[in-house]
């Protein structure tokens, strides 16, 4: 029998079974993703592409997921599967308007995809900069994101590259800009001490250094709680290898009765 048993976990352990966590008390439970997914014009490769687009459709299709945040999705070729995968399979699609585009096509970047309704949101332009930078849109997209009568208010942003100083004055002027409870995520292009030195702040989702950024074994990708307690886990999925940054996957733990009716006006797909 012991004989057996080692052998049931030999197999448990080589094909791991989806983590579900156990929930009493009315809990539901919201699995958000967050990917800096490197489509920029410089890098651009529409195998690459059509392959995160794939990967994306699977995380839905096979139930890993209930919302994604894309950082650095500014190929508007991306954005038009993206938009494609998102009518196919029936999930809401936002991101901050392109209206405004650059000679090279750049704009925010940022496009979450959610299998939930998205209610009121609003965008955040950064207005200090440097570098490369100067050529996008960054900022931080606020959005509701509403189920089984519950609200969460969630935040995806992508702060400047290569210069921590103007990292640093971003996060500031996002967190002066946030006027309730929120999950916020991205890339933070911040390591981890720096982040942890805003507990005062937030809390970081995860507990120690973990990379992010394949190139430099840097943690820039993070879920943060701004004035919100939320029992959560958190990975990197270190095995995807579609661009620089890992995808992280934090599963947040909602607990209680639906206290928010939702808004009578929802984003979906366009």
């Amino acid at each position: 029998m012991d004989f057996l048993y080692g052998i049931w976990c030999k197999i448990t352990t080589l094909y791991p079974r989806e983590y579900k966590p156990i929930c009493t008390n009315n809990c539901k439970y919201v699995r958000i993703m967050s990917y800096n997914v490197k489509a920029l014009c410089v890098y651009y490769n529409a195998m690459r592409v059509s392959k995160i687009v794939e990967y994306i459709e699977n995380a839905f299709k096979n139930n890993e997921i209930d919302v994604i945040c894309l950082q650095e999705a500014f190929e508007i070729d991306l954005l038009d599967q993206l938009y494609k995968l998102a009518n196919h399979c029936s999930l809401n699609i936002i991101h901050p308007s392109l209206s405004r585009r650059y000679w090279i096509g750049e704009n925010s970047g940022l496009v979450t995809i959610s299998r939930f309704p998205i209610g009121r949101d609003e965008f955040l332009e950064y207005d200090v900069f440097t570098g490369l930078c100067r050529f996008a849109k960054k900022g931080a997209h606020k959005m509701e994101i509403c189920f089984d009568r519950r609200i969460i208010t969630l935040v995806n942003t992508h702060l400047q590259s290569d210069n921590i100083d103007v990292s640093k004055k971003q996060l500031d002027v996002l967190i002066k800009w946030l006027d309730k409870p929120a999950i916020i995520c991205g890339d933070f292009n911040l390591d981890y001490e720096i982040i942890n030195s805003y507990s005062n702040k937030f809390r970081c989702v995860n507990q120690i250094k973990q990379t992010t950024f394949q190139d430099t074994g840097e943690q820039f990708d993070y879920f943060l709680l701004y004035k919100l307690e939320l029992e959560c886990t958190f990975r990197v999925l270190g095995n995807v290898l579609l661009s620089d940054h890992y995808p992280i996957l934090t599963t947040f733990i909602i607990q209680g009765e639906p206290r928010f009716p939702l808004t009578p006006s929802f984003h979906g797909t366009k």
